[in-house]
């Protein structure tokens, strides 16, 4: 059966064809309802054709289009049930051959669990407590494959589904581990009944429960997203659920922990590779003349000192929250080192890993069966959340692995814990770390478990979710769309953070610099120049006169080809610190790029003399000399510059044979156009002559001397 063919059709709303190949895929199979949709759409559109008026022609169509999607996905689950060797099938096979699992039978040995457990644990008999355990962990592997399984839904199987998460007697653990398994079978196919459950989790006392719920739903309203227009029940749900500001807000902390797994990049390619060097190949060759780019790239796109404190501040400085950041990044070194410990066949059954750390499995009873009281340091560890649920059973599992006597060293009391597991972290707290835990609990599934490629991995395409207008709309207010951008900054998905600063800006009047300065490096790092420097403007206004924000207003005036504009931002920075040679050398190069060589001859003369021995501003004097038409002065800055460096630079070559030319000393020139011509290559030569051609006309070299001496180099040079 053609199953993406055919969903193809129903999201394009091609329903008719769609009916034709259901029929044609399924065998005879659902023949009735099959025949039964095609009768009410022929009246639909018999009625249509007719002029007669249908004020529920639009749900009706929409109706039939989910009735016919649930029926695609009941073939396809019947052909998969027969032959399908993907795991998903072959759990449905297992639970089909065993009738008497039933979710009512296993949700009641759940709930039993938890009083039996705890009459047991007063009575202190360990085997019992043992076979107790390990009774539990099976009926809530199985309950958790019942409902991952489990095909759409009655009303029945929701009530039935509901009860369990509000009964008392069920352990969160157990709560939280169906979460995991509805969130499986709804990226398998949607249901609105499975789906609503989920937003009325959305809603519980237990902060973990809202946590894990609402990371589901946004991940199943991402991947289901054009689907919903044939749910309208399931969208109304989520707007209804955002609408409320508590549920709003930890849908928004869910999102924002789930963005912190998209890939950060260091080096922003599409600015360095591209813009910028796209930029520089239609500027002047004159940035080369000085042994230096026009700008340094280096200082023009680091961040700002000040950013960086402001992270250390906030804890990153700090080891292991800083560990902790880049787990939730998916790129810690927690997700290497535990990569190696999921061979345990504790892994081997699909729901331990969405398993919350639970002392009552029985695997982990064994490995911390002793004798001793009070809290160790392995309890400190498996207390806190460093590490998440997955990973904990790793570290717990490892250790079953290893002598007493070395595990004996994190089984040693420690002293007074206090401060160290804050066990009263307020609700928002908890949430948020809930949240972060089960976000890598999902990356490591999706990531390492053997069998990853049967299942849709939603981190695979995540940068998308923002694109999601019903997930927009869980952002859009100025908290979320400021915690966003923010996000996105620090991860240096610029584009991303430079939309979301946008959207703020337009709905309050922010007076803080530093936001709007983000926003400006982020259109700089786009190569969005102009509304960079509005951006940079903004926070000049708020900061007046402060040097990072007019050196970065300048370099993108630059780039942007407004090197007047630029001029009189350097202008002002030498004013700010007379001391500051760089902001000098900047106003020179601007008059030079402005062909005002005599003006910057004048400021390189006092630059010169007060910072001698500077190869920049030699490299800069020889070429407003050699400009000006002073050759003598020009090959004597040329020539100190040889005497002083031994690392001489193809254009430092090309210059000094230009000095050397015009002051009639061919040979020597020819030598140094040849040592140019073997670093760059001749073509690039080529291009240098016929650069600074008025250059050399000006010294008497024509165009027939510039060809000769080319067609000489070309004869003892390789390189083209």
């Amino acid at each position: 059966m053609e199953y993406g063919k055919i969903k193809d059709l129903l999201l394009s709303r091609r329903l008719g064809r769609a009916l034709t190949e259901l029929k044609a895929s399924s065998g005879g199979k659902f023949a009735g309802e099959l025949e039964s949709l095609e009768v009410t759409y022929q009246y639909m559109k018999d009625y249509m054709l007719d002029g007669t008026e249908d004020t529920l022609r639009t749900r009706l169509f929409d109706d039939l289009l989910a009735k016919a999607y649930g029926i695609l996905n009941r073939l396809r689950v019947e052909d998969g049930v027969a032959s399908g060797g993907e795991l998903f099938f072959q759990r449905m096979r297992t639970c089909r051959a065993l009738p008497s699992l039933t979710v009512p039978s296993l949700v009641a040995a759940v709930e039993a669990f938890g009083g039996d457990f705890a009459v047991q644990k007063l009575l202190g008999d360990a085997s019992v407590l043992d076979r107790l355990c390990i009774k539990h962990d099976g009926d809530r592997r199985d309950l958790f494959s019942l409902l991952w399984v489990s095909g759409e839904w009655s009303d029945d199987d929701r009530g039935r589904v509901e009860a369990f998460f509000s009964s008392p007697s069920v352990p969160v653990v157990d709560k939280l581990l169906m979460v995991s398994a509805l969130h499986l079978s709804l990226m398998e196919a949607l249901d609105a009944r499975k789906f609503l459950t989920l937003v009325t989790l959305c809603r519980d006392a237990e902060p973990a429960l809202r946590a894990r719920a609402s990371v589901v739903v946004l991940l199943v309203i991402h991947e289901h997203d054009r689907l919903l227009g044939l749910f309208p029940e399931v969208g109304k749900a989520f707007d209804l659920l955002v609408d409320e500001p508590d549920c709003r807000a930890g849908l928004l902390t869910a999102l924002l922990q789930l963005l912190k797994t998209l890939e950060t990049e260091r080096i922003d390619d599409k600015f360095n590779k591209e813009i910028i060097p796209g930029l520089f190949k239609t500027q002047s060759r004159l940035r080369d003349r000085f042994g230096s780019d026009f700008i340094d790239m280096k200082s023009f796109n680091e961040r700002k000192p000040e950013w960086q404190l402001e992270i250390e501040k906030s804890g990153m400085a700090d080891k292991l929250k800083e560990i902790g950041e880049l787990q939730q990044e998916g790129y810690d070194i927690y997700l290497r080192a535990f990569s190696k410990m999921k061979n345990f066949t504790f892994f081997g059954e699909l729901s331990n890993w969405f398993l919350p750390f639970d002392t009552a499995n029985a695997e982990v009873r064994r490995v911390l069966a002793s004798g001793g009281g009070g809290k160790t340091v392995m309890d400190v560890i498996l207390d806190s959340d460093t590490l998440c649920n997955s990973d904990k059973y790793s570290f717990c599992l490892m250790l079953g692995t290893v002598p007493p006597s070395q595990r004996s060293m994190l089984s040693a009391p420690v002293g007074d814990l206090e401060g160290m597991v804050d066990a009263k972290a307020d609700d928002a707290a908890r949430f948020a770390s809930e949240a972060n835990l089960y976000v890598q609990d999902l990356y490591r599934f999706y990531t390492l478990h053997p069998q990853r490629s049967q299942f849709t991995n939603p981190f695979a395409a995540l940068v998308t979710i923002l694109d999601v207008t019903r997930i927009d709309h869980v952002i859009d207010t100025a908290d979320g769309l400021l915690a966003v951008a923010e996000t996105m900054f620090k991860r240096e998905r610029y584009q991303l953070a430079l939309r979301y600063f946008n959207r703020y800006f337009s709905i309050v009047q922010c007076n803080d610099g530093q936001t709007w300065q983000k926003a400006a490096y982020c259109a700089q790092r786009e190569g969005r120049f102009d509304e960079a420097v509005a951006l940079y403007s903004r926070a000049d206004a708020i900061v007046p006169n402060n040097k990072w924000i007019l050196s970065h207003i300048a370099s993108c005036l630059v780039l942007g080809g407004k090197t007047d504009e630029a001029l009189e931002h350097y202008r002002l920075l030498e004013l700010l610190d007379p001391s500051d040679i760089t902001a000098s050398l900047q106003v020179c190069k601007c008059l030079i790029r402005m062909d005002e060589c005599g003006k910057a001859l004048e400021k390189l003369r006092k630059i010169d003399f007060l910072n001698p021995d500077n190869p920049q501003v030699v490299r800069m004097l020889g070429w407003c000399l050699l400009d000006t038409g002073d050759k003598g002065g020009a090959l004597e800055q040329y020539m100190r510059l040889a005497s002083a460096s031994d690392n001489l630079t193809a254009d430092d070559h090309a210059n000094t044979g230009h000095a050397l030319w015009v002051n009639g000393r061919g040979r020597d020139a020819f030598a140094h156009y040849s040592v140019a011509a073997d670093i760059k290559g001749l073509d690039w030569l080529v291009k240098t002559f016929a650069a600074d051609a008025a250059i050399l006309e000006r010294g008497g070299v024509g165009s027939t001397e510039r060809d000769i001496m080319i067609d000489m180099v070309s004869g003892v040079t390789s390189k083209d």
